[in-house]
């Protein structure tokens, strides 16, 4: 399988050894399968992937924040979304078909 180590995957891993958690541990607290943890902590799998409660659930277990975890390499994306995002008010308009 292709690695694909990046900055999110390199938080989780270092936050959990810094924290002294064992890769079973976060997965047992998060309530996903330990191989599920491995493939996302490896790079195998991407952040992104996992469902929002789990997601949110390993930012509480390993005291990150969502935003960082999520949007912190990627700044160009909450620029892009702050950029195509409908002004107040102008929600209802946008999205009648």
């Amino acid at each position: 399988m292709n690695r694909l180590i990046t900055r999110e995957h390199e938080i989780i891993r270092q936050t959990r050894i810094r924290l002294g958690l064992s890769q079973q541990q976060v997965a047992t607290l998060i309530s996903i399968q330990i191989r599920q943890y491995q493939r996302l902590e490896y790079g195998e799998s991407d952040v992104q992937k996992l469902g929002m409660r789990a997601g949110l659930s390993l930012c509480i277990v390993l005291e990150l924040d969502p935003y960082d975890l999520i949007f912190g390499a990627h700044p160009e994306m909450v620029e892009d979304l702050k950029r195509r995002r409908p002004a107040k008010g102008n929600l209802k308009k946008r999205h009648k078909s």
